[in-house]
């Protein structure tokens, strides 16, 4: 309760800074001990005093912080469509401070989860599997290697699965259900944790060329 008190006191004292701050703390202590409206009530008022671009970065790893605990919240209480907005936003906000690839990855994996609860498992598990078409093109973006055309005949297979995987019978409408499918937030969330498992992916690579593989293992652990 400490927090919550200090919330109050620099809410009164005007001191946004501190009533941030403050107000992320109170929000994970009530998320860990599972009082989940009163979380709620401390994360939104962080996201809204976090509205003006112009808080600092500090202020903004707090709005992250809240997006994030909001995500998975609402995920707890089965309210999928808010918990993925909050998680899609939190996503946004960390690319835009370079925050720590795995602590974005983690934020995939909830997405993952809501596509295999609110989907259609048979399409939702083969759909979060197309890291595999992405992985090539981080390679030879990123790590200097060169894709074949065996390897560019795959990628199209791939897509061609992703495409097919979706196709309930054979008939002309029903070749056009992939792109009707996109509407969906199962759909849209497996898509997503693919493309994530694929930077997860080049991660991973990137880190036992410059680490032994026990070590970046270890790594790993502590930072997940």
């Amino acid at each position: 309760l400490g927090d919550v008190y200090k919330r109050q006191h620099y809410d009164r004292a005007g001191k946004d800074g501190k009533t941030i701050a403050y107000a992320t703390q109170a929000g994970e202590q009530a998320q860990r001990a599972y009082a989940d409206d009163e979380a709620v009530r401390h994360y939104e008022r962080v996201l809204s005093l976090t509205e003006d671009s112009g808080t600092g970065r500090g202020a903004a790893h707090d709005r992250w912080v809240a997006l994030r605990g909001l995500g998975k919240l609402y995920f707890r209480r089965g309210d999928a469509s808010r918990a993925q907005g909050y998680l899609r936003q939190g996503i946004a906000l960390g690319r835009q401070l370079d925050l720590d690839p795995q602590a974005l990855v983690l934020l995939y994996h909830w997405l993952g989860g809501f596509a295999y609860r609110e989907g259609d498992l048979s399409v939702t598990y083969p759909l979060a599997q197309t890291a595999m078409l992405y992985v090539p093109l981080w390679g030879v973006l990123f790590l200097g290697e060169q894709l074949t055309l065996v390897g560019s005949a795959g990628i199209l297979l791939i897509v061609a699965g992703a495409w097919c995987v979706q196709l309930q019978r054979l008939s002309f409408d029903e070749a056009l259900r992939p792109l009707r499918n996109l509407g969906q937030p199962a759909v849209q969330a497996a898509l997503l944790a693919g493309f994530t498992y694929s930077v997860g992916a080049v991660i991973d690579k990137t880190g036992v060329m410059e680490f032994s593989p026990l070590y970046f293992t270890y790594l790993l652990v502590v930072w997940m």
